[in-house]
């Protein structure tokens, strides 16, 4: 028996004593806790998924792209209409992906019963939280470079030293096979391959 199965097992002798008896999808034993007049933002995932299998069979990207696309919308469309019905009808916060078939929402301890119990659901879990370092400024830097009538960037790696020494890209000749670049730039449309503009 794998740790899933034993903790599936476990929460489901937990559902007959905390009014979860009548849900058939698997909840993450944190959130059984919630106490009342709490919530807690959850992914709700849905059981069924669009097959897309039939996209490798048509002709165009643009087809197989549209294919794709509505499959997914259809799929969940259908599979996420009675989660949203009670969603919206609670008036709690949510956010519906078509992608992955699922759902965020912010529920409370009843709100999460009246989910569990809508058939098509494979599990909910805690939504995951996380936090982004906001980048940090280089006054220094940004000052330097506005003085000098160069960017920062370019300052950063002291480009502008090396172009005081006579060095400005003369003769060099920029080539590439992505598709980031803009061979029209006045920066190096000169330096650019005639090969690249077709």
């Amino acid at each position: 028996m794998t740790l899933r199965h034993l903790l599936t097992l476990a929460v489901a002798c937990s559902l007959s004593t905390s009014g979860f008896a009548s849900q058939s999808a698997w909840i993450a034993p944190e959130l059984l806790a919630l106490a009342a007049g709490d919530t807690a933002p959850v992914l709700i995932f849905l059981e069924e998924q669009a097959d897309l299998s039939a996209a490798s069979l048509l002709p165009t990207k643009t087809l197989k792209g549209r294919f794709v696309f509505e499959s997914l919308r259809e799929v969940a469309a259908r599979a996420q209409g009675p989660l949203l019905t009670i969603l919206q009808g609670s008036s709690a916060e949510h956010r519906a992906f078509f992608i992955s078939n699922l759902i965020w929402a912010e529920v409370t301890p009843t709100l999460l019963r009246q989910l569990a119990a809508v058939e098509g659901i494979e599990r909910i879990v805690p939504s995951p939280q996380g936090s982004i370092e906001r980048p940090v400024e280089r006054v220094d830097a940004v000052a330097a470079g506005k003085k000098a009538g160069v960017e920062w960037n370019l300052s950063m790696i002291r480009a502008d030293d090396v172009w005081a020494e006579g060095y400005t890209g003369q003769g060099a000749m920029v080539g590439g096979i992505d598709t980031g670049y803009i061979w029209q730039h006045p920066a190096i449309t000169r330096q650019w391959s005639l090969c690249s503009r077709t």
